[in-house]
């Protein structure tokens, strides 16, 4: 998992493998594009990195990662300048699981939700009284997940999440995608701080939507626009091509309809992960595709090799 923040002009990138290393320990690493990395390990079973954020969680002035450990279950804060010594869980701030009943840290996001100047942390709940919670900042200390508040209730096991001011009144809104509702079919919410849901979007046929959310200027006229990942979108060809849709800012609410529509290649899955950010620097966003399952097949096996498209002036195709 990824998360990029802008550090003194520069990119930097905050990576977790999601678990996947020896004795499923989950290593998470950070610094600038181009740059070493500082990098530490979780403990065994932990799948530290399975979501990472970044951001001044506890309010001095630094940036701190977020990193998801659902094998805990529990979300870790972790200054960036704590020396690389120091295991995942011993360098800052705790969110710990309710209960047995509380998976927690399977997604996050890092974001100066409510406007009161330091970032809070906004995590998902898979329990029977799921969905997505925020802990306002500072966030310090050993806290339970009971001492966040609820902001949109879903079960599910797994939510997408991200944040922007959608409707360009001044305050951000809370997007939570759940891929798996209906079927397969997925669908995306998008409301306030106080749960109250401005609109949604939705379609059928188990294309996953929401199961990757982004938001970003795409045009470079001032409006936050909402991007969401389709991956089992079956596209002409009735496989899973995966698919993009980019509904422009500002939202209007209600059942919301894509202004744009990106799709993938045969089988490719397109829209599992996405991430926006000005690539070529003209002052609007550019967008990144993840696309895990492109095949090539030589008759004898099939290798599933993976693809990532960058989608470069996208703002002259939205309304």
């Amino acid at each position: 998992m990824i998360a990029t923040v802008g550090v003194e002009g520069e990119t930097a990138i905050a990576a977790g493998s999601g678990g996947w290393w020896d004795d499923d320990t989950g290593p998470v690493s950070f610094g600038l594009v181009g740059q070493a990395t500082s990098y530490w390990t979780g403990q065994p079973g932990e799948w530290a990195g399975y979501a990472v954020g970044v951001g001044d969680l506890d309010g001095d002035g630094a940036l701190d990662l977020a990193i998801g450990a659902p094998g805990v279950p529990a979300i870790y804060t972790q200054p960036v300048s704590t020396d690389e010594s120091v295991p995942i869980g011993q360098g800052g701030a705790a969110v710990r699981s309710s209960g047995p009943e509380w998976t927690v840290g399977e997604s996050l996001i890092v974001d100066d939700l409510d406007g009161g100047g330091v970032d809070d942390l906004l995590f998902s709940v898979w329990s029977d009284a799921g969905g997505a919670y925020m802990v306002a900042g500072p966030v310090v200390g050993e806290m339970s997940a009971d001492d966040a508040v609820s902001v949109l209730p879903c079960v599910a096991p797994y939510l997408a999440l991200a944040s922007a001011d959608l409707d360009g009144d001044g305050y951000r809104e809370v997007v939570v995608g759940d891929s798996l509702v209906d079927s397969g079919a997925g669908e995306v919410h998008v409301a306030n701080l106080s749960g109250a849901e401005m609109g949604t979007f939705q379609m059928d046929w188990g294309r996953q939507i929401g199961s990757a959310l982004a938001t970003g200027d795409m045009d470079g006229d001032g409006d936050a626009d909402l991007v969401v990942g389709a991956p089992g979108d079956p596209g002409a060809m009735h496989g899973q091509e995966g698919a993009v849709y980019i509904l422009a800012g500002p939202l209007e609410g209600g059942a919301m309809a894509a202004d744009l529509v990106l799709k993938g290649e045969h089988d490719g899955g397109a829209g599992c992960a996405l991430a926006v950010g000005d690539a070529d620097g003209d002052g609007a966003d550019d967008l990144l595709v993840g696309a895990p399952s492109p095949q090539m097949d030589d008759g004898e096996s099939t290798v599933y090799y993976g693809t990532v498209y960058l989608m470069l002036d996208l703002g002259a195709d939205l309304p």
